[in-house]
């Protein structure tokens, strides 16, 4: 019952970093059609530094040319896109989260069968390589 408590939670814990990915994913894709927007109505291409982890220097490098845009839309559609950024930064922190939650993965060599991986799972509670 045990192993079975655990593989269910596995089960769990792996279903809930699909829909984080999921989540991601779609997070991901609304920051570029905003980004895309951005640069239509005009704004400078800052693709390149949203798209990444931002140091404190580059968050400083821009809010300073969110303050020089001109017209009010566009510091909304970039405030959009970064908070869109961090909330996809933060679903990446969860899943990394849940995965060091999950067993270690198993590198399988040409002539394991799936039959003995599992028993050794099954008997000795890890993986092991014939």
């Amino acid at each position: 019952k045990r192993e079975s408590k655990e593989v269910t939670s596995q089960m769990a814990t792996a279903n809930k970093i699909a829909k984080l990915e999921q989540d991601i994913d779609v997070k991901q894709e609304k920051v570029n059609q905003l980004l895309r927007q951005y640069v239509q109505e005009g704004g400078q291409d800052i693709g390149s530094v949203v798209g990444q982890t931002l140091t404190p220097e580059q968050k400083a490098v821009l809010e300073q040319k969110l303050k020089q845009e001109q017209g009010i839309g566009y510091r909304d559609l970039i405030n959009d896109i970064l908070a869109k950024q961090k909330d996809v930064e933060d679903l990446k922190v969860q899943v990394q989260e849940l995965e060091k939650k999950l067993p270690a993965a198993v590198l399988v060599q040409r002539g394991d069968r799936h039959y003995e991986l599992a028993m050794n799972y099954l008997t000795r509670g890890r993986f092991e390589q014939s």
